[in-house]
């Protein structure tokens, strides 16, 4: 997945490292860079958000133009078994065999 960073300072509207449905801009947007480049965008969301069939409207994001999503990961983080705990969203803008091909940093993309 590359290096991951996300803005500190922005005023959260839920927990932290958090995308809200209602959230404009890039607040709690992290975002994959690899070789220089923005490679993936990622949201953070709950059990309850999941449920409740969540959608972020608000793509762009701050004026910044958003590559065509070759790919989408859902991946759970919690408890064996359990489908309780925080769930992440990862949209690619390349596609997955040329970063699950990476065995170091490349140098272009």
């Amino acid at each position: 997945m590359r290096r991951h960073f996300t803005d500190l300072t922005a005023e959260s509207t839920g927990p932290a490292f958090s995308r809200q449905p209602t959230t404009t801009g890039d607040d709690g947007v992290i975002y994959g860079e690899a070789a220089g480049k923005l490679i993936f965008i990622e949201y953070v969301f709950s059990q309850e958000d999941l449920l409740a069939g969540v959608s972020w409207p608000a793509i762009p994001l701050d004026g910044l133009s958003i590559p065509p999503i070759d790919n989408v990961h859902v991946l759970h983080f919690g408890t064996d078994g359990s489908t309780r705990g925080r769930y992440t969203v990862h949209m690619y803008f390349l596609p997955e065999d040329i970063y699950l091909a990476w065995d170091a940093e490349p140098s272009t993309l």
